[in-house]
């Protein structure tokens, strides 16, 4: 197990992760009663796209770990987080939402089984986090004090100032700017440079959101590709789901959609989907990009792809390719 283990982290990345894929294959046979054996496969699964066998792997993965928490006895909530958010983001990405939505409801029963545990709130709200970004379910949150957990959460805290950005809530966009300029202040004065430059992204990304709203397309633009070239130049590869959680290439594509550029948004998702291959997000806006650029067959390239993932819940309307794209 520990060869199959050295290969997948080895190959981790978006690049070589199909030389990994055999190892993928064959280690949760190795180590069949492990959880964490049986989650590293998902490992390359998600640099591949292969989001059904994301979801097998980690819902097998999820069940060792419950099994692991009984037999040995160990307080309730050790369940495994980790594998618990791979499930639902794979779910995402397959249009699965009302599964992303029992696995949230799963991480939120386990919260509150463990009242007043950081870590285990932290990974709820991570989860919560992402499942808004992905599903553009924005609900009305607070920005909470410094001296709350979701006060000081760098995703939480993004998601709600792009939830206020989307709806125009332009005081919880200020206050979620200047909490997330602070922290990254913090994070540069404490020598974590790597972990501002990603605060810094997620800053630049709600702030063009607003922008956006507003009908400020220019400064819109301008930020998310800022955002864009920080991540995919002094960034790594995400290893598992993006952080941060709305890839700004992605952004960067929609923002110039909005701002009817599709033909440059088209490079701005190739670019998305060199750095996150297969995600349906890019995929599917893509698509739109190519369609309305005159590029039909990429257009049906993109649609084809969605179409032929396994799994893949063609009734969520938005990877519903039964309709016109433009």
């Amino acid at each position: 197990p520990g060869a199959a283990h050295f290969i997948i982290h080895s190959f981790d990345d978006p690049d070589h992760a199909i030389l990994a894929l055999p190892a993928a294959k064959v280690y949760a046979d190795i180590a069949p009663a492990s959880a964490h054996a049986l989650h590293m496969p998902s490992h390359i699964f998600v640099q591949l796209g292969m989001w059904d066998r994301v979801i097998n792997s980690n819902i097998e993965a999820y069940a060792a770990a419950i099994e692991n928490i009984e037999k040995l006895g160990l307080p309730a909530g050790r369940e495994d987080f980790h594998t618990l958010s791979w499930l639902a983001y794979a779910n995402l990405m397959l249009g699965e939402y009302e599964k992303a939505s029992e696995n949230l409801s799963t991480a939120l029963a386990t919260v509150e089984k463990n009242n007043g545990n950081k870590r285990i709130y932290n990974g709820y709200l991570n989860m919560k986090a992402r499942h808004m970004i992905e599903t553009g379910e924005w609900e009305d949150h607070n920005l909470m004090g410094l001296d709350t957990i979701e006060g000081t959460n760098v995703n939480w805290i993004t998601a709600v100032g792009m939830s206020a950005a989307y709806r125009d809530d332009s005081e919880i966009v200020d206050a979620v700017v200047e909490r997330l300029s602070g922290i990254e202040k913090n994070a540069l004065d404490s020598g974590k440079a790597y972990d501002a430059k990603r605060v810094s992204i997620m800053q630049k990304q709600v702030s063009a959101i607003a922008k956006l709203v507003v009908n400020d397309i220019e400064a819109a633009v301008a930020l998310a590709k800022e955002a864009a070239k920080i991540e995919i130049h002094e960034m790594q590869a995400p290893s598992g789901p993006p952080v941060p959680m709305k890839p700004s290439s992605e952004l960067y594509a929609e923002i110039l959609m909005a701002a009817n550029r599709p033909s440059e948004a088209i490079l701005a998702y190739e670019e998305s989907l060199a750095w996150i291959p297969e995600r349906t997000p890019s995929l599917f806006g893509f698509a739109k990009a190519a369609s309305l650029s005159g590029e039909a067959s990429r257009a049906e390239e993109m649609l084809a792809k969605i179409k032929g993932m396994p799994g893949m819940n063609l009734e969520e309307p938005l990877f519903n390719t039964t309709e016109t794209i433009d």
